[in-house]
């Protein structure tokens, strides 16, 4: 089989260049599960619905989400805008998010402890490294009640091996004159980054997946080998395909694995964090979630490090009764991750087992990239290489980056209006 184009990979970002692409004929897309969508897929179990993982839709560029695909306007009226309102969990007392500029809520002495600390840092301190740099920009104390330990759990390294580009821009600039006013009743509060998201009146993120023509020519299998002399890719399913152009969106480090070594490719060692998500489905309504939208956990005795409520976003993701449909995250130390997150929602928000009405567990492999130092600059050369092969990167992961649903949207569609 010849095709001009190929598409590896059915997410959200192939899903937005084939929607774009003016030729269609002559496309061949490739998905390795049966079903299209990646991570915005949503499950559905009984009457609650869940979302493979936490997929809350932030716009910056579309106004609305009914712009996004070509048949995006038939759903117009299907979409909401909803308030943000998350927490962090320290000690069992909460404060809002973001933790520097809330901490003054977990009482005077957290909040002189954390100010204190923050006047005696090291601000000339490397900041190279992700450790360093929220120990330079916040202090001992803060790092060591929320910010290491957090995000510990969630990239599951040391902060020392990652580069502070790991946060990228999804991380707002310190302010310090909010975090020195802290115990001021009349404190300024700012709010986190993306404090508006958009979400389906109905439930479910995999709404946003019919705001696209999907292929009809597709082939579900996975690439057991690509030569890019060639222009050939060999299939799980036994077919042999040659392509023109290649538009890949599975995870870099996979594909690396599977191309032929009889090009020049730069060694780079791809590291990600991997996760697993638990979704809960219960009929009891926990009041201490009720009322948010996450919340983040850097408690470093247990493997939970963020806590979603569904059902914050849409009543009717736990269906038209009273009742919860919650995700539980957790870092890939957990051995027994279900069993964990009960007898921690059990333990900590006195949740009656016998109002649990379902259970579920993903395995998020790749969760999230890892961003190394230096790594910027080779991988930029081996997008480079691969350019040059007719191969094209697209996603969060094809890219290994750490990326936005809109921002995988619009560079899929960019780069079909320039084939």
């Amino acid at each position: 089989m010849k095709f001009k184009n190929v598409i590896l990979g059915l997410g959200l970002s192939g899903l937005s260049f084939y929607d774009k692409a003016r030729n269609k004929k002559d496309i061949l897309a490739i998905e390795q599960n049966v079903e299209l969508g990646g991570y915005s897929r949503t499950i559905k179990i009984l009457n609650y619905k869940f979302d493979y993982t936490g997929h809350f839709l932030h716009l910056k560029n579309f106004n609305n989400p009914s712009s996004i695909g070509s048949m995006g306007e038939k759903y117009k009226n299907e979409w909401k805008k909803v308030a943000k309102k998350s927490k962090v969990l320290i000690n069992g007392i909460f404060c809002k998010a973001p933790y520097q500029y809330n901490f003054g809520e977990l009482g005077d002495e957290h909040a002189n402890l954390a100010i204190n600390s923050f006047k005696k840092r090291d601000l000339i301190e490397n900041d190279s490294s992700l450790e360093s740099f929220f120990k330079k920009n916040f202090g001992e104390y803060m790092c060591e009640k929320f910010f290491i330990p957090y995000n510990k759990k969630l990239f599951g390294v040391d902060l020392d091996q990652l580069s502070k580009k790991q946060i990228s821009r999804f991380f707002p600039e310190p302010n310090e004159t909010v975090i020195l006013n802290q115990l001021r009743e009349n404190n300024e509060k700012l709010s986190t980054y993306n404090s508006l998201f958009w979400y389906p009146n109905n439930g479910g993120i995999d709404l946003l997946l019919r705001h696209f023509e999907h292929p009809t020519n597709v082939e579900f299998a996975y690439p057991i080998s690509i030569d890019l002399l060639s222009k050939t890719i060999v299939l799980s399913s036994g077919k042999k395909v040659n392509f023109e152009k290649l538009i890949t969106s599975i995870p870099l480090n996979n594909l690396l694995k599977v191309i032929k070594k009889n090009i020049n490719l730069p060694e780079i060692n791809l590291k990600a964090s991997k996760q697993f998500a638990v979704h809960i489905g219960t009929s009891q309504v926990i009041p201490a979630l009720n009322d948010v939208s996450w919340i983040y956990i850097p408690d470093q005795t247990v493997n939970i490090y963020r806590i979603g409520n569904y059902s914050f976003a849409s009543k009717l993701m736990s269906g038209s009764k009273k009742g919860m449909s919650l995700y539980i995250e957790l870092s890939s130390s957990s051995q027994d991750p279900i069993k964990e997150t009960i007898d921690y929602l059990t333990r900590q928000f006195s949740l009656d087992k016998k109002q649990i009405e379902v259970v579920s567990l993903n395995e998020l492999n790749p969760g999230y990239v890892h961003f190394k130092k230096n790594q910027s600059s080779d991988l930029k050369s081996l997008r480079n290489i691969l350019g040059n092969n007719s191969v094209f990167t697209i996603g969060r992961y094809g890219n290994w980056d750490y990326v936005s649903m809109e921002d995988c949207i619009l560079e899929a569609q960019k780069l079909a209006e320039e084939f």
